[in-house]
């Protein structure tokens, strides 16, 4: 990226879809990836752009994998690209990348194992 020059105007988003494989790498939670306990469902998430996101945040907030899609699609600038003869299932995150915990535009997840509905988050608390 410094090579050529897109150090200071990409963004870069790293995180996961599942928590690992082994339970004794999801600790301090329980459950593992195919499981919707919080150490299948919890996983990091790292955002980079110098210049617009702050460093340091630890924000606590919903996020979905399925939301960097239209996020990155907003910051682009081509969510009106985005087909509307079918149903994208993620929501603008743009505001909590730029200003920060508390600015998500998810207050709630479902979280189904394959076809099966087994918990569902609301802000902090799970119901299983």
């Amino acid at each position: 990226m410094d090579r050529h020059g897109f150090r200071d105007s990409t963004l870069i988003i790293f995180t996961n879809d599942n928590g690992p494989v082994l339970e004794e790498m999801s600790k301090p939670y329980r459950g593992t990836k195919n499981t919707t306990f919080e150490g299948g469902v919890r996983v990091p998430g790292l955002v980079w752009w110098p210049g617009a996101v702050d460093g340091g945040q630890e924000p606590v907030d919903i996020v979905q994998v399925s939301d960097m899609f239209t996020t990155a699609a907003n910051i682009a600038g081509v969510k009106d690209k985005i087909p509307d003869d079918r149903i994208t299932d993620g929501v603008d995150q743009s505001a909590l990348i730029l200003f920060g915990e508390g600015k998500s535009r998810r207050d709630y997840v479902f979280h189904y194992n394959k076809d099966k509905l087994e918990a569902v988050r609301k802000d902090q608390l799970k119901f299983r």
